[in-house]
């Protein structure tokens, strides 16, 4: 609103200066295009240091969280006075680019106020030839340098607030620019809902790679029956997450590499919320939301009642400790649910999976981050929870392995070997070789 007052106020000087005399008008409004080409030229530089304290501080921002959030290793590690160091750098490269910012913000006031003498000089000059040759009179020169001073007063204000603006402009462009941006993952405009599914998975010469040229998943060919439970294994990087990845479809598969079908369906032409709401995925390390255990089991899934959220934590045996709790199961959780143990966590985390009761379960490594207890807990729950839906299950605990209907053997990308654990040693082929490796080793543990 002030902006505006000032703009009409300017207007207003503009029209009166020309009313008055518009041959003094003219001259003394020569100026104004000055003042345009300085501020074009300022805008350029001064926009790209705004800019940059926006880079510098979201920098700081960013290396105050990790250090804060990883406060444990560095104190472990003894990497305090190193990590101060590195963050005095980046606090001292905020600094200097505000001070930067602040004198491009500072210098364009004094040439406001240059451009106001040079007009007052000017008007000056050439009235005081008009009065003599009684052009105009004294009076008229006398407003003339009334009016420009009050003209150059607006401009004054709406440069300081011009500055202002492309401050504002500097940080509002890095969030429109996220804003903008396109998701990599959206449905078909023809896509359709997902009917009720029975459970069966099927992959068809799947190939997918997150950067180009770089394939992580190689010609997957794999089918699961309804209720069939899958246990994927192989050495780091073979490939295991991936797959899930794209069967929960966090990434897409290209046209062309390849298809995903569940119960017959390619899972492109649905959309992604009404195959996911089918389907449940427990992570290796849990993520539970600020609020209480029974907001965090039933989440997304509002038709799911109390007494299913009790069933399902009776069923993975979380409900024994949550009812020890102060307040059961509307006891409040701190952010990440810092305030109970990293088993409680996964346990409430396994109940949310389940809550729902989906046809399709991935459990991507959900026992590798968990004591030997909490993990009896969870493997005596997983024969009730797997019994009647398909599970994908990626882990390397043989307790967890053994129970698979099938298990398949991933290595740089392709399926090596599928069959169970029995078959499979007899081979004595990969499967073999981490077992006697990797899993009898943590399996005695």
């Amino acid at each position: 609103v002030m902006s505006l007052g000032e703009l009409l106020s300017l207007i207003g000087i503009v029209v009166a200066l020309l009313i008055m005399n518009v041959k003094l008008g003219l001259i003394t409004m020569i100026v104004i295009p000055i003042l345009v080409v300085i501020m074009i030229a300022w805008q350029r530089f001064a926009k790209k240091t705004f800019v940059e304290v926006r880079r510098r501080i979201s920098i700081v921002n960013g290396s105050f969280n990790e250090n804060f959030a990883g406060v444990r290793v560095v104190q472990s590690l003894n990497r305090q006075k190193k990590n101060l160091e590195l963050f005095d750098e980046k606090n001292l490269a905020h600094r200097w680019s505000n001070i930067v910012a602040g004198r491009y913000a500072a210098g364009l006031l004094p040439a406001v106020d240059i451009l106001t003498a040079v007009a007052i000089i000017l008007a000056i000059l050439f009235g005081a030839q008009m009065v003599e040759s009684q052009e105009i009179g004294v009076g008229v020169l006398v407003a003339f340098i009334m009016y420009i001073q009050r003209f150059f007063d607006p401009i004054r204000n709406l440069t300081m607030q011009y500055t202002q603006l492309q401050r504002s402009m500097a940080s509002g462009s890095r969030i429109f620019d996220l804003m903008d941006r396109i998701p990599g993952l959206e449905d078909k405009e023809n896509a359709y809902e997902m009917p009720e599914i029975q459970g069966s998975v099927e992959f068809k010469n799947v190939r997918f790679s997150y950067v180009e040229g770089e394939e992580v998943l190689k010609g997957i060919n794999l089918k699961i029956a309804p209720g069939e439970t899958v246990a994927i294994v192989g050495p780091t990087g073979a490939g295991k997450t991936s797959i899930v990845s794209v069967l929960s479809r966090f990434y897409g598969v290209q046209p062309g590499n390849g298809s995903i079908l569940v119960d017959g369906i390619e899972i492109t032409d649905v959309t992604r919320e009404s195959l996911v709401h089918q389907m449940s995925m427990v992570l290796q390390e849990p993520y539970l939301f600020s609020g209480t255990i029974l907001e965090n089991i039933r989440y997304n899934h509002s038709n799911v009642s109390d007494e299913q959220i009790i069933l399902a934590a009776k069923a993975v045996g979380a409900h024994e400790f949550i009812n020890k709790l102060p307040d059961g199961y509307h006891t409040y959780l701190a952010e990440r649910g810092n305030n109970i143990s990293l088993g409680q966590r996964q346990l409430i985390s396994f109940a949310r999976a389940i809550a729902p009761d989906p046809k399709i379960l991935v459990l991507d490594e959900a026992t590798a981050s968990i004591d030997s207890h909490t993990e009896t807990l969870i493997q005596q729950a997983l024969k009730k929870v797997l019994h009647g839906r398909t599970a994908i299950v990626i882990a390397h605990r043989l307790s967890t392995i053994r129970g698979a209907d099938k298990i398949v053997v991933l290595d740089a990308g392709e399926i090596v070997e599928i069959g169970t654990h029995e078959t499979l040693m007899a081979q004595k082929h990969l499967y073999f070789e981490l077992y006697n490796k990797n899993f009898a080793s943590i399996e005695g543990l």
